[in-house]
């Protein structure tokens, strides 16, 4: 066996111990909502999220904006998106999905993702969130680390 085949075993050994659990995500959008969103992790002004029978539901506002308090599970993501009155977004309308990440500008911070409803033209014209200040950014020092190995996400 190879180095590189065999520390890729390794890497997916390791992954794979420590993200035994998965859970259902949903991301609940305003209707008709298009465009870039995001959100915000471990932010204190927020309301914390709770897991309820392996379903964490996250609701984002009309400015495009979700936000939880406290640092999400170390588990597997199964993320679903649908718009507030029930019906899915298709994953043709989905574009950009990021994982939760540390964004970073200057000497500012915070964790968060992203992505996009609309056709891959739409998503091309439409601004990325808003650089520091605002909400989920703070100075590096205040910031704990994001430890978030295994929360690799897919859409459903």
């Amino acid at each position: 066996m190879t180095r590189v085949r065999r520390v890729a075993a390794v890497v997916v050994a390791l992954v794979a111990v420590g993200c035994r659990r998965s859970i259902r995500e949903e991301i609940i959008v305003p209707p008709g909502e298009t465009g870039w969103f995001e959100i915000i992790e471990d932010e204190p002004t927020c309301t914390d999220v709770r897991e309820k029978d392996d379903l964490l539901v996250v609701r984002v506002d009309a400015g495009n904006h979700g936000c939880i308090g406290n640092h999400m599970p170390d588990v597997w993501y199964f993320r679903t998106y649908r718009y507030s009155r029930g019906n899915i977004i298709p994953k043709d309308r989905i574009h950009g999905e990021t994982g939760t990440s540390v964004a970073t500008y200057g000497d500012w911070e915070r964790h968060a993702f992203y992505f996009c409803i609309g056709s891959n033209e739409e998503c091309d014209r439409q601004p990325l969130p808003p650089d520091p200040p605002g909400l989920g950014w703070r100075k590096k020092q205040q910031m704990h680390p994001i430890t978030r190995g295994c929360a690799f996400t897919r859409s459903e």
